[in-house]
């Protein structure tokens, strides 16, 4: 495997992409020439890895006034909850639809 470096890396962040593409190569069964592409593909898994826990943290910090201490809506939010149309709210009306031979009846409005 050739000695491919990548810019503006820490040498223990360097150091651990040239295991994974070392592992990512040798689970290919030592492929020639693959060298870059393993390097990449290594790069792409260690950025994962150090992005996972980043995933886990919470956004902010907890509401110290709320029952469990976790983050509570505003009550505004809830009073504000009625005041958005439903699916019910579409139309006061059914449309008429006349039988066949039936004059359709004059609507008001």
């Amino acid at each position: 495997m050739t000695d491919t470096r990548y810019d503006d890396a820490p040498p223990e962040d360097e150091a651990r992409v040239r295991e994974k593409a070392h592992e990512l190569w040798l689970s290919e069964g030592q492929p020639e020439g693959r060298a870059d592409a393993h390097w990449a593909m290594a790069r792409e898994v260690i950025a994962v890895e150090d992005s996972f826990a980043s995933t886990l943290l919470p956004v902010r910090e907890p509401d110290p006034d709320s029952p469990d201490g976790e983050p509570v809506e505003p009550a505004l939010a809830l009073e504000n909850e009625g005041e958005l149309p439903g699916l019910r709210d579409e139309g006061d009306e059914s449309p008429i639809v006349p039988l066949r031979g039936e004059p359709p009846e004059p609507r008001n409005g």
